[in-house]
């Protein structure tokens, strides 16, 4: 079966409301959205946003209270997150530079791709 992304925010909702175990979740996300490369581009993306969470969180790359915000977010229909930049020194106006290593960055999750980010 092929979920929508209703279907995915719904699962979400009730992971975040206790409603159902993080083995559940896992479970279910596992089994209903493994097949969506054909389906809902929305759905996809969430899809794959759980999946890259519930992975960083099982190899202990993100801490519980981060994935379940992020999951929060999801839901909301923004996705905030930490990112990390790669990039050369800015000259600035005073004439020093700054260096960016990392930024908070939201991530705008809506009906249409590719995602829009506002850092």
């Amino acid at each position: 079966m092929n979920a929508s992304a209703t279907d995915i925010r719904n699962q979400t909702a009730s992971f975040l409301a206790g409603r159902i175990s993080l083995d559940d979740f896992e479970d279910w996300i596992s089994g209903n959205t493994w097949d969506l490369r054909n389906g809902d581009p929305v759905a996809q993306s969430l899809a794959s946003e759980i999946e890259l969470r519930l992975a960083e969180y099982s190899s202990s790359h993100l801490p519980m209270d981060q994935m379940l915000e992020e999951f929060r977010s999801l839901l909301s229909g923004f996705l905030i997150m930490n990112i990390r930049l790669n990039a050369d020194p800015v000259p600035s106006r005073t004439g020093g530079s700054i260096v960016v290593e990392s930024a908070r960055a939201m991530v705008q999750c809506g009906e249409r791709l590719p995602l829009t980010v506002y850092a």
